[in-house]
């Protein structure tokens, strides 16, 4: 999805400091012909999104040091607003 550059600076000027913390994240982006493909391909993948994300698991280290996690980068992601993935029910609106 192509967002336009008022959207795009309204986005960075909410989330400004967010977007300075390094996360060291990968991520892959599919283009689907439609909307309707994007809902029945993130509805078959929701119950693999644990697997997925331990797959993807980044580094236990933050800043050199052990943080007793899996992934720093999961935890420190949980914590940013809109980086959860949206429930079902959402998504029937």
């Amino acid at each position: 999805m192509h967002r336009d550059g008022a959207t795009l600076r309204g986005i960075v000027a909410e989330f400004a400091g967010l977007f300075r913390t390094p996360t060291s994240a990968f991520q892959v982006h599919v283009g689907l012909p439609s909307p309707q493909t994007a809902l029945l391909a993130y509805r078959g993948l929701r119950n693999r999104l644990s697997v997925l994300r331990a797959l993807g698991a980044g580094s236990p280290y933050w800043h050199g040091r052990d943080s007793g996690l899996a992934s720093a980068h999961s935890a420190i992601m949980r914590s940013y607003p809109r980086t959860t993935a949206p429930r079902t029910s959402d998504l029937d609106g």
